[in-house]
């Protein structure tokens, strides 16, 4: 082999090179574009809403199925939306803390597998409900399943749905968006893109919603 030719091969591979970490970044933007919303408060298409879809105030609440405080929080968002359900947008989305809660995947996979079925919030409330219950089995999946009965849903579709790839990747898509906003724990509430310290009682929930709604109208 020449010089000339010698030369030429290594232009070759230097090019052949460039393009190979040219692809490599061009998948890694297109993933990371993927992996995170470009407005975390965005409403999805697929979000868990309850309340006034057309308000314009938005409450999206990061929560775990297997947390009691998630639990505790639960109950008063309950009563909360009794009296803000003309009012506000509330939005539930998952994380679920596996490093410290085995069976909160599954527990949200089970609410998605019921979603598919338009029964999400029925079993959303029966999870917190039961909670105490399911969390200190070895195998809480045969309780899920009889939550499933319970709330009449198609059981042959409903295993089938967990079992799929579908729930848990609707589950990941929240828990990139709140790994995108460095969740330190559950639950925690976001009020038009605002972090908010978690209100110790109704009264101080009632009084933060109370001011932003007032803000909003005023707009």
């Amino acid at each position: 082999m020449n010089h000339h030719q010698s030369h030429q091969q290594l232009k070759t591979i230097k090019t052949a090179v460039y393009i190979i970490i040219l692809i490599l970044i061009t998948i890694g933007i297109y993933k990371f574009m993927i992996a995170t919303p470009l407005d975390p408060f965005q409403i999805k298409t697929d979000d868990h809403v309850k309340g006034n879809i057309n308000s314009k105030v938005i409450l999206i609440e990061y929560s775990d199925f297997e947390c009691p405080a998630c639990s505790a929080y639960s109950a008063l968002t309950d009563k909360m939306m009794e009296k803000y359900q003309n009012d506000i947008q509330l939005i539930y989305r998952h994380y679920p803390l596996t490093s410290i809660h085995p069976y909160a995947l599954l527990a949200a996979k089970t609410s998605e597998a019921a979603s598919l079925q338009n029964k999400f919030w029925e079993m959303h409330d029966k999870l917190f409900a039961e909670q105490d219950l399911w969390s200190k089995m070895q195998q809480p999946q045969n309780r899920f399943e009889s939550y499933a009965k319970e709330l009449k849903l198609d059981l042959n579709k409903f295993l089938q749905d967990l079992a799929g790839n579908a729930v848990e990747q609707r589950v990941n898509e929240d828990i990139a968006i709140g790994d995108y906003l460095n969740l330190t724990g559950t639950p925690s509430f976001f009020l038009n893109g605002v972090k908010l310290k978690n209100p110790g009682n109704l009264d101080e929930f009632y009084s933060v919603l109370d001011a932003e709604i007032q803000k909003m109208n005023d707009k």
